[in-house]
């Protein structure tokens, strides 16, 4: 009886999942394939500067770092969705059919991570692939683990956010300033932060706040002081986030 309890379950989270899927997943494709014709147009940039001695990867992350300023909208406009659907009352009327308040707030927070971070990643990979297969582990190893943390993090804080709030501007709002407005702010300060302290910016107190926010960033703009930020805080604040919201989605209130 459990078992088939358990089944039912991955069976209404399915169709969630397809549901969304559905009003979502045909942008979501294009989009990967222009980045892809994107990434692949960088790593061939990427090559001509290894010719003049630049590092192998070192000129594709950083191009992709900006490539992913397209996707971590998409992932802020997919949450915008998921508490439009509170704010409009649609979430009501899916609820009152044999889905849980967890199977539905789980089927939304895999589309607008799992979803989009999965093609996200394989249009960086496919072209690395294509051209030359043997630089894989020395781009993915270090490099692409600390942007998908950072997003990670950072798309589990914006859906938390949205869960909580279920306003469609505050979740929009959080997550353009989390994505994109306080790191600059952050950074900053703490560069500002230098004649006072006496410090390198990475030492300082938003500084410390970025490198946790903000890993791959931080481990970018800091290459310069060969300074690499510990990626354990920022994995610790992602399982924290996720935890609060697994906990809270069977207690939001759908009204």
């Amino acid at each position: 009886m459990r078992k088939l309890f358990q089944v039912e379950q991955v069976k209404r989270f399915s169709e969630q999942v397809s549901y969304i899927h559905s009003r979502v997943l045909k942008g979501l494709v294009v989009l990967s394939i222009f980045l892809v014709l994107l990434h692949t147009y960088f790593f061939l940039i990427n090559i001509s500067q290894q010719a003049m001695g630049s590092p192998y990867t070192a000129i594709y992350v950083g191009l992709t770092g900006f490539s992913s300023l397209i996707y971590t909208f998409i992932i802020v406009y997919i949450i915008y969705l998921f508490t439009a659907e509170f704010e409009e009352g649609y979430a009501q009327l899916y609820l009152s059919h044999p889905i849980s308040k967890r199977e539905y707030v789980s089927a939304w927070l895999f589309v607008s991570l799992g979803t989009t971070l999965i093609l996200y990643f394989l249009s960086i990979f496919l072209p690395v692939v294509v051209f030359d297969p043997k630089v894989i582990w020395n781009l993915f190893s270090i490099n692409m683990l600390y942007m998908f943390v950072e997003f990670t993090s950072l798309g589990l804080l914006n859906f938390l956010v949205a869960l909580k709030s279920r306003k469609k501007s505050i979740a929009f709002l959080t997550g353009l300033g989390l994505f994109y407005l306080l790191p600059f702010i952050l950074l900053m300060i703490a560069s500002l932060s230098y004649p006072l302290y006496r410090l390198p910016p990475y030492k300082t107190f938003p500084g410390m706040i970025f490198s946790i926010l903000y890993p791959f960033k931080s481990r970018v703009i800091f290459m310069y002081a060969s300074y690499t930020p510990p990626l354990y805080p920022s994995i610790i604040l992602a399982i924290i986030v996720f935890t609060v919201i697994i906990y809270c989605s069977s207690r939001v209130e759908v009204v």
